[in-house]
């Protein structure tokens, strides 16, 4: 027997991606990384689990999520709620969680083992199973305190395991393997499949009927409890990962490559009922007859209301590739994205508006100078675009001379540059808003100088991908060139006239202090490439690139340190209207925010309106690597909470934006704070609180 160990999430000296995620996902919605599994008590309370360590819990039947707390980042994958309280999960290396408060705080138990453990079930408080690698199948009678080993006769992987009372269960595996118990698992006795595939799922309705799913499209039933096992006709030779059945009649099962199928006849006719966008599918879940969920890889997750006939995605207003992104203020701003669409939001990336241009277009750049005068470029450079009306109508634009458009930058609303043509490059300006472009200066030679940066009318750049040159002005008119490595560069910033920064492929960043005389390699810790970079101020710059890649720095980017935010899609473009408030946008839809300088995580964690203002105590407190600070607001209000020391002065401002009523938690992780006594302060309008909190390192 294992004795029981709880360990509480904020007490964890590993850190918890879960509450250090420092972007928050606005599409997809709520999580970025694959969901795993969906479950649903009721209609309205329902949890996601996800690769990365995250959990998402809902209580209004999926409208908003709030994040929840593992305190690991390790893969999780299956959900077993017993009530709105108490709940467990299993996931990869052993792990198993429970919460007795409706996920607010998840206790790690101790499981005995350090098998991946792919499905976990308790059919009651007490008795429950979970299962996982070679065979691995472990049992707990006191709720998960307490596990042993149980001997499940075969070394084969085992995917799920399901039960309906305290005695009689299956699991499913590996080569066609079925596994069933009448005596809560002291023995498990090996039934005839008749199929060698993997089976991935199984879900019973009583003692008898029963079925089970897996790859190539297999579909199995039983009547008799598995005595005897038949295929069932799908039609479909995809991979089907989950089963769920809500009565003899009706359930659903789901997969790779797009694959739902839904019965109401107990499985002798399965109809598509295929979503619009295309993904593989990991979970299928029906609080009733009706209401059928699915969730998958890239944070897909699907409703359906009337038993699958139609859906309607949760997850992602788009899953076009989004290249690009720009913001007037805090709250206008543009995607340019794939077939030649571009978004604009009004509210800061809540909601979105999309604007055909041309459908064999892919629009690679997006900026304004003035609300109403933005440009693009689009079609692999050969396309400029002009709006006057803010995005709403787009239109070819030609700069006499120029037949390829590499780059544009405005550093305000009449005076900007266009760089464009291979032979020659050439460097346009305008200084009337884009009415009139006079040449500036030809490049000698040929070169896709496609990087363009201004720190001013006096002192600019450019160079681009493949070519040695890098080309600056220190007098806005003449311009001069010094050599440099030819690599695949792929974005260029500069902090001030002298420091400035280029990145590229395979992880190369490389920084000059004497405004591009010379440069200097700078550690980036990754291999993957790097698309965007931007900084807010002298000293914290961002980045991100391929496979998810986010990378901060500090110290005026002598240092990068990893804060990814889960995902492997690529990021393309990083963009900051402010210190606090910045955006990425991705491949896939992806479309990340922050509104407190990436510096910690907030949400929405209760759906309902507070009577009052009120800011609570952290916790833990005292603390040492992080805090959880909660609050509540009364109706929509700007809300400012901020750090103070003992002297008085403001150290960080973790919130600083309009938020809707609601109780709200944030995350605090002091990495570069000295131990001592902090404030904090909530103050919204004419409500203002302060409570007191200390830090032991």
């Amino acid at each position: 027997m294992k004795k029981f160990f709880s360990i509480v999430f904020f007490v964890l000296v590993l850190f918890s991606l879960c509450l250090k995620a420092q972007w928050y996902s606005i599409n997809p919605y709520p999580a970025l990384d694959n969901i795993n599994c969906v479950k649903f008590l009721d209609l309205n309370t329902g949890w996601l689990v996800c690769d990365s360590g995250r959990i998402f819990k809902t209580t209004n039947g999926g409208v908003n999520w709030s994040a929840q707390v593992c305190g690991l980042n390790s893969r999780l994958n299956s959900v077993s709620a017993l009530n709105t309280n108490t709940g467990w999960i299993s996931g990869n290396g052993g792990r198993i969680f429970k919460t007795s408060n409706g996920g607010n705080i998840w206790n790690l138990l101790s499981s005995g083992t350090i098998e991946n453990l792919y499905s976990v079930c308790f059919p009651g408080s007490d008795f429950g199973w979970a299962a996982g690698n070679n065979g691995k199948i472990i049992r707990t009678t006191d709720g998960g305190n307490n596990w042993i080993n149980q001997n499940s006769g075969t070394a084969n992987h085992l995917f799920f395991v399901y039960f309906v009372d305290a005695y009689t269960g299956w699991a499913v595996g590996s080569e066609g393997t079925i596994l069933k118990t009448t005596d809560s698992g002291e023995q498990w006795i090996m039934q005839y499949s008749t199929i060698t595939g993997d089976l991935y799922s199984v879900h019973f309705i009583n003692n008898n009927i029963g079925w089970a799913s897996g790859n190539y499209g297999y579909l199995l039933k039983t009547t008799n409890g598995g005595t005897n096992w038949f295929q069932q006709t799908t039609g479909i030779s995809n991979s089907l990962n989950s089963v769920y059945f809500v009565s003899e009649n009706i359930g659903a099962a789901t997969g790779s490559y797009n694959t739902v199928l839904v019965t109401t006849n107990g499985g002798s006719q399965w109809i598509v009922k295929t979503p619009g966008m295309t993904s593989d599918y990991n979970s299928v879940f029906l609080s009733d007859a009706l209401n059928v969920w699915l969730a998958g890889d890239y944070g897909y997750l699907w409703h359906s209301a009337d038993a699958g006939n139609n859906w309607i995605c949760k997850s992602h207003f788009s899953d076009l590739n989004f290249h690009a992104n720009y913001f007037f203020d805090v709250n206008m701003g543009w995607i340019g994205a794939d077939s030649g669409n571009v978004f604009k939001t009004t509210d800061g990336g809540y909601n979105w508006s999309k604007y055909s241009i041309d459908t064999n277009l892919s629009v690679s750049k997006v900026l304004f100078n003035t609300p109403n005068n933005g440009w693009a470029i689009a079609d692999a450079y050969n396309t400029i675009l002009k709006s006057t009306n803010g995005g709403l109508n787009w239109s070819k634009f030609i700069v006499s001379g120029l037949v390829s458009y590499f780059d544009l930058y405005f550093i305000n609303q009449n005076t900007g540059w266009v760089i464009g043509n291979y032979i020659p490059a050439t460097l346009y300006k305008t200084t009337n808003g884009g009415i009139n472009w006079n040449v500036q200066y030809q490049v000698t030679g040929s070169g896709n100088y496609n990087l363009l940066f201004f720190v001013n009318e006096i002192y600019g750049f450019f160079t681009g991908s493949g070519v040695n040159r890098f080309y600056k002005t220190d007098n806005g008119v003449n311009w001069y060139y010094t050599v440099i490595p030819s690599n695949d560069y792929r974005d260029m910033f500069f902090i001030n006239s002298n420091v400035g920064f280029l990145i590229g492929s395979g992880g190369l960043i490389m920084k000059t202090y004497n405004g591009g005389d010379s440069w200097v390699a700078v550690q980036s810790g990754t291999i993957n490439n790097l698309y965007s970079i931007y900084f807010t101020d002298s000293y914290t710059g961002w980045i991100t690139g391929s496979n998810g890649t986010i990378l901060q720095s500090t110290n005026s980017g002598d240092i990068w340190i990893s804060k990814s935010a889960g995902g492997n899609k690529n990021l393309n473009c990083v963009y900051f209207i402010n210190s606090n408030t910045g955006w990425i946008t991705g491949s896939g839809g992806i479309l990340l925010k922050t509104t407190n300088g990436g510096s910690t995580f907030t949400g929405k964690i209760e759906n309902f309106i507070p009577e009052e203002f009120a800011l609570m105590q952290n916790y833990p407190n005292p603390f040492n690597s992080s805090t959880v600070i909660e609050y509540d607001i009364k109706g929509a209000a700007d809300v400012r909470l901020t750090v103070f020391d003992i002297l008085g002065r403001e150290v960080v401002v973790l919130v600083n934006e309009k938020q809707l009523p609601g109780r709200y938690k944030i995350s605090f992780f002091p990495e570069n704070f000295c131990s001592g006594v902090y404030f904090y302060r909530l103050q919204t309008g004419n409500f203002s609180q302060t409570r007191s909190m200390i830090l032991i390192k």
